[in-house]
């Protein structure tokens, strides 16, 4: 399989890619139901092209890079767990000090929802699944270690290093047998 990359000024040309989840970086554990744990980033200008026309998509002021799509636990055995406690509630003020990053890093594009909503369904989705892991075993470790994955992948600087640099007139053939420079273990 072959991944045709054409980046503009900051990443993946829109127009090439409607859906991404582009930096997917899996962290192998085993611990109850996960396995593993999903890291995704996904290309900003990308992720209003595939909405329904029901839904109003728009890009935060300030954000046109790679952000961060979500820190998921999963399984190869089964379904990945979701929703693991329910009766774990949000509460923003436990991350208030971490919402000037969250707000530019890990941003919500539907107009009708505010970010701590969406940061509240990813808490109460992956996050509360994500407990199972003491460095994860808390909302404020939670936020805190996806914050600091996506500081550690910095995926412009992972193309860069493997010759990906941004352009409007060049693509790029990558195989995952080649495998990607700078993708380490957390």
């Amino acid at each position: 399989m072959l991944l045709n990359l054409k980046l503009n000024n900051c990443g993946i040309k829109q127009t090439l890619i409607t859906t991404i989840i582009c930096a997917s970086f899996l962290v192998k554990i085993l611990h109850g139901d996960t396995d593993f744990f999903l890291f995704a980033q996904q290309w900003s200008p990308t992720v209003c092209i595939d909405v329904s026309k029901m839904i109003v998509c728009q890009m935060p002021p300030g954000v046109d890079c790679w952000t961060i799509h979500g820190l998921w636990p999963g399984s190869l055995k089964q379904p990945s767990p979701r929703f693991c406690h329910t009766n774990s509630s949000f509460d923003l003020e436990k991350i208030q000090h971490l919402v000037p990053d969250l707000e530019k890093e890990w941003p919500s594009f539907f107009v009708e929802r505010k970010e701590s909503n969406f940061w509240k369904y990813e808490w109460k989705k992956h996050g509360t699944c994500a407990v199972v892991l003491s460095s994860l075993n808390s909302q404020e470790l939670y936020f805190t270690k996806t914050l600091e994955l996506k500081k550690q992948y910095d995926l412009l600087k992972i193309l860069k290093e493997n010759d990906i640099f941004p352009s409007t007139e060049k693509y790029y053939m990558h195989t995952p047998e080649k495998g990607v420079k700078g993708a380490k273990v957390w």
